[in-house]
């Protein structure tokens, strides 16, 4: 169980040790089990004020339900992957600030693309060397402030603006809950 070659050995939290057997087994059957088991030693936790187990513990339960193929339904485990994959089930809060980062990059250049027009000269786009526009309308895009400067001009600049205000609030929330899950420990 020590040895270097079992990956769930040494799995960088608090875990219990069906977990670590039904991983290393593959005994899926024990996954729901085992989720249930991480609940009430969270809600345990949680009632001593051990948040820092509690942490761990819900880390845990969230990741039983996410590799549950048999009790769990697909589109649950999809979010619980985004989840997952965005903030760390919550508990990592750099995550979530990372993949802001990488979305207004990302949108920035969508921007210079796809075009972003001046509202007071509605015939000339921005262009590559206005790098800095690019980047100070998608970052009001998204922190749903309304940019009266500019407008995306073609449909993929519209859909750039609309999934750039849906998902940048979504990762702040999940660096605030992530911030306040490490605050309250």
């Amino acid at each position: 169980m020590t040895n270097g070659r079992n990956s769930f050995a040494n799995i960088g939290r608090n875990a219990v040790f069906d977990e670590i057997e039904a991983r290393r087994k593959d005994e899926t059957q024990k996954y729901a089990h085992i989720e249930q088991l991480y609940l009430q030693l969270k809600q345990n936790c949680e009632d001593r004020r051990d948040y820092e187990r509690a942490s761990d513990f819900h880390y845990g339960e969230k990741e039983m339900r996410r590799i549950n193929k048999k009790g769990t339904p697909l589109g649950v485990r999809f979010l619980l992957s985004l989840y997952l994959g965005a903030s760390g089930y919550g508990e990592k809060w750099l995550w979530p600030l990372f993949w802001t980062a990488v979305l207004l990059f990302i949108t920035t250049f969508a921007y210079l693309k796809w075009g972003l027009l001046r509202l007071k000269d509605t015939e000339t786009p921005v262009d590559w060397t206005r790098i800095g526009e690019a980047l100070l309308y998608g970052s009001n895009v998204m922190l749903l402030l309304k940019p009266t400067d500019f407008v995306p001009y073609e449909i993929w600049g519209n859909l750039v603006h609309t999934l750039q205000s849906v998902i940048g609030p979504i990762l702040f929330g999940l660096f605030a809950l992530a911030v306040r899950q490490k605050l309250k420990r």
